[in-house]
C-alpha cells in the first residue's frame, strides 16, 4: 500500500469520526448525566423577555400549559427549516393540545439586530410569541443553549420532560410534545 491510499484511509476514517461525534452531540438529550446545565426532570428555570411589540412575557405565564421553547437566530438554517413545522403545528393543534410555542430570539449573537427579527417573522408569517433575549443572552445562558436551534419541552407543572439540539419537523414535534 502507497502513502497516498494510506492517507486516503486516514483522512476518510478522520472525517468519520468526525461526523459521528457531532450527531452524538446534536440530537435529542435522553441522559443528560454526563453534561452540564439543565437536565430532563429540572424545574424549568423562570425568565422574563420582551416580544417584539415590547410587551414583557414571563415563562410563568404559562404554567398549567405545555411550552415549546425554541432558541433560534434568522441566520440559522435548520432554524429557518423548523419554523413553518412549528407554525403549522401552532396553528393545528395548539390551542387543542394546551401547548403554546415560545420563540426566544438569541439576539447577542443576531445579525441585523431586531429589524432582522422583524423582517424574519414577517416573511415566515409566525403567530406565535416571539421573545427576544437581548440581555447580553442571559437566558440563553441559563438554558444552556450550545447550539442553534435547541428546543426544550417543559410540560405544565413546569418540568423540562426533553432537550433537543436539532430542527424539527412535523413528525419530531408531534413526537416530542405527546
Amino acid at each position: 500500500m502507497n502513502f497516498r491510499a494510506l492517507a486516503k484511509i486516514t483522512s476518510a476514517f478522520i472525517v468519520i469520526f468526525m461526523i459521528i461525534f457531532m450527531i452524538k452531540t446534536n440530537f435529542v438529550d435522553k441522559d443528560e448525566s454526563a453534561e452540564s446545565g439543565l437536565k430532563i426532570n429540572d424545574v424549568a428555570p423562570d425568565f422574563q423577555l420582551k416580544n417584539l411589540a415590547g410587551e414583557q412575557v414571563k415563562l410563568s405565564d404559562y404554567r398549567g400549559q405545555k411550552v415549546l421553547l425554541n432558541f433560534w437566530a434568522s441566520w440559522c438554517p435548520p432554524c429557518k427549516e423548523e419554523i413553518p413545522y412549528m407554525q403549522k403545528y401552532y396553528e393545528e393543534y395548539g390551542e387543542k393540545s394546551g401547548t403554546v410555542i415560545l420563540a426566544v430570539n438569541m439576539t447577542r449573537v443576531e445579525k441585523g439586530g431586531k429589524e432582522k427579527i422583524a423582517e424574519f417573522v414577517e416573511k415566515y408569517e409566525i403567530t406565535f410569541p416571539v421573545l427576544v433575549d437581548d440581555n447580553d443572552g442571559k437566558v440563553m445562558k441559563l438554558y444552556d443553549v450550545r447550539s442553534f436551534p435547541t428546543t426544550y419541552i417543559i410540560n405544565s407543572e413546569g418540568v423540562i420532560t426533553q432537550k433537543v439540539r436539532m430542527s424539527l419537523d412535523d413528525k419530531k414535534i408531534e413526537e416530542i410534545i405527546n
